[in-house]
């Protein structure tokens, strides 16, 4: 009897095996291809994966990518006449103007500082959003390049070469700086185009002239403050502008008009919940960028602009990292001359936020309270 049953686990044991292998590589594909999703969202993965990218003909590159940025339509007309798909290697070839990448969350002052980078190295031009200049159209950006095979991982180098040939604002044989703004959300900053387009670029740099990134970051508190401001403004009056000209007079009385209401802001576990998801993405992007051997610098606001004092040293951190413009005997002042933009908001944090008393006991005795008082 004994025997019986050692048989019958033993035939129970064969076949609960053989079932379960089955089952594994039937669905095995399925799980290889889970985890492989999971390990391209990470900051290190999907450095297994192969290229996908397609050589196409320049116009039906052109047609197929997603635009922010007002594009002339004398871009696809050149492309007929200049029908190449190895157009790309202008960008490889050096000299003329550098390629930059200037990376900021809204309300950070990415539209001042890159205007008054290009204004000094050279040729003041504009760095448009072309990845989505809020959160639901970054989303969509990355989707469309997921969806579209004609569009590979080397999608950053190719709108690069894009914007150097065909943008009439851009220097072509002399020295500047050239390329666009990127709003790294968090949600599509992990998208695998945006991974694997940043890996694609720290190879490439390997190999030929760099393409730098600028990493500018801003207190998240006035970050906030100053977006409730904008978001209000505009859903009062929507034919506010976000910024203002020198000299635009109008303009800058409009904002005034919203200077005295004051911003209610969030207190307790809420506040701090979202204070630490802000520290926590702002380490995640550095730590990305000098993983995937991205030549990048790491730059403040507050240090660009509030300078009560002439120093001009965080500006002339960039002109070093870049290798043009005024890098040695920069003042503030010879900054702000370059300046096209104006500050439309000049009240101290407790006079612009409603709950400030609220705000100063959440923070106090945290590892945010300086947020409430640093210049």
């Amino acid at each position: 009897m004994k025997r019986c049953q050692c048989y019958f686990l033993l035939f129970t044991s064969v076949m609960v095996t053989s079932l379960v292998n089955l089952l594994i590589y039937r669905e095995g594909k399925k799980f290889q291809s889970f985890v492989a999703s999971i390990m391209m969202a990470a900051p290190g993965g999907g450095q297994g994966r192969q290229h996908h990218a397609k050589d196409l003909e320049s116009k039906q590159y052109l047609q197929t990518f997603p635009k922010d940025d007002e594009d002339s339509k004398q871009i696809l007309q050149e492309q007929d006449e200049n029908n190449n798909s190895s157009w790309c290697a202008e960008l490889t070839t050096g000299g003329g103007p550098l390629p930059v990448i200037l990376m900021a969350l809204g309300r950070s002052g990415s539209s001042v500082t890159w205007d008054t980078m290009s204004a000094l190295t050279g040729a003041r031009n504009v760095a448009y959003e072309i990845t989505g200049g809020t959160f639901p159209k970054s989303v969509k950006y990355f989707s469309d390049l997921e969806q579209n095979p004609a569009i590979g991982y080397d999608w950053i180098i190719k709108r690069l070469c894009e914007i150097k040939r065909f943008r009439e604002d851009v220097p072509k044989d002399k020295e500047g700086i050239y390329g666009f703004q990127w709003k790294p959300y968090m949600a599509s900053f992990n998208h695998d185009y945006a991974v694997e387009g940043l890996r694609y670029v720290g190879k490439y740099c390997r190999d030929h002239p760099p393409i730098r990134f600028i990493y500018l970051t801003r207190n998240p508190i006035d970050r906030r403050i100053s977006n409730k401001r904008h978001d209000n403004s505009i859903h009062r009056n929507k034919n506010i502008s976000a910024h203002c000209a020198v000299g635009d007079d109008a303009c800058i009385q409009m904002h005034s008009e919203f200077e005295n209401n004051a911003i209610q802001m969030p207190t307790g576990g809420d506040l701090l919940k979202w204070l630490r998801a802000a520290k926590s993405a702002e380490r995640r992007i550095i730590f990305r960028l000098f993983k995937l051997n991205i030549p990048f610098l790491h730059v403040t606001y507050e240090k660009l602009y509030h300078q009560a004092s002439n120093d001009a040293s965080e500006w002339m951190r960039i002109f070093r990292f870049l290798g043009i413009g005024p890098s040695d005997n920069l003042t503030m002042e010879d900054v702000r001359k370059t300046f096209r933009i104006v500050s439309t908001h000049k009240r101290r944090r407790n006079e612009t936020i409603a709950n400030f008393e609220d705000v100063k006991k959440t923070l106090s005795g945290t590892e945010f309270e300086h947020l409430l008082y640093e210049d």
